[in-house]
């Protein structure tokens, strides 16, 4: 087991790195302390960030939207149409999750939905529709593990999120 693996905690790795390099008789620098104390702070959130594909064609809510997930340290990738959306999850790239409006041009929601439950390497990604239509019903049937409405449950997202994958 590796010395980061064995620490209980942010601190105990913080003032573990501390005292060693005060062991080896080394003043230890006030950056170095700070350092150490800011590499804490991520010892226990060493997961990779969640890769979350986003198709949206409206652009004001796609970057609002967009934003809210990346200030949670996700990385996302945005789909203005639904051709582009379908590329992307035909694609090799790794997405943890999918947040798909149901009407995009070119392809709606749904039916990427049916094509991604289709793919061996989508089945099991977690699907969110987020949309406007009246569709919840045709988007539970064709996989998506969760309908929000928008604009009304757009703050349930990050906590349908975290439920979907995991509590990232």
């Amino acid at each position: 087991m590796s010395w980061l693996a064995s620490c209980k905690s942010r601190t105990d790795a913080a003032t573990d790195l501390v005292h060693f390099l005060s062991s080896e008789s080394v003043a230890v620098p006030p950056v170095i302390a700070e350092l150490s104390f800011h590499f804490a702070q991520g010892v226990n959130n060493m997961r990779p960030p969640l890769r979350i594909l986003y198709a949206e064609d409206y652009k004001l809510l796609l970057r609002y939207v967009k934003e809210m997930l990346e200030d949670q340290g996700w990385r996302v990738e945005a789909c203005t149409d639904g051709d582009l959306a379908l590329e992307a999850i035909e694609g090799g790239n790794i997405y943890d999750l999918l947040i798909l409006d149901n009407s995009l041009p070119g392809m709606t929601g749904l039916e990427l939905v049916r094509r991604a439950r289709r793919l061996t390497h989508r089945r099991r990604t977690p699907i969110i529709m987020l949309s406007a239509s009246n569709a919840a019903k045709a988007a539970r049937y064709a996989g998506v593990n969760a309908f929000l409405r928008k604009p009304d449950e757009i703050d349930a997202l990050i906590e349908t999120v975290r439920r979907l994958a995991g509590e990232y």
